[in-house]
């Protein structure tokens, strides 16, 4: 609720400052779908998963599947990333540390999920 929330007050402006701070002094690229949480924002690019801390302004490679991965949500502790997947042909939903490591599948029903955030 809280990411719903922070997400909604700072708007399209906040979303492309955090996206402007992601591109200065990394490669240029494409980052679609960010998920913010305190000082971490998580994002797609290269159809995977990246997480870019503010304050040190490093990025991370999270997953490095040939699927898709894309609409992540960082959970309310920070701790957890759910996004949609595509592993095994449909988009489901799958469960990751915020450090990375082994997607767990949450979801089975064929491609018809679609992560928004955490209730």
């Amino acid at each position: 609720m809280k990411l719903i929330k922070f997400m909604k007050e700072i708007g399209i402006m906040g979303s492309l400052m955090a996206f402007s701070m992601i591109a200065q002094g990394q490669d240029k690229g494409y980052y679609r779908f960010p998920a913010i949480n305190g000082n971490t924002v998580v994002f797609t690019s290269e159809g995977d998963l990246w997480k870019y801390d503010i304050e040190s302004k490093q990025s991370l490679r999270l997953t490095t599947h040939h699927g898709q991965e894309t609409h992540a949500s960082i959970s309310p502790d920070g701790q957890l990333i759910a996004f949609n997947g595509q592993y095994e042909g449909p988009s489901e939903i799958y469960l990751l540390s915020i450090n990375g490591g082994i997607p767990q599948r949450l979801t089975f029903d064929g491609g018809t999920n679609r992560m928004y955030g955490w209730t």
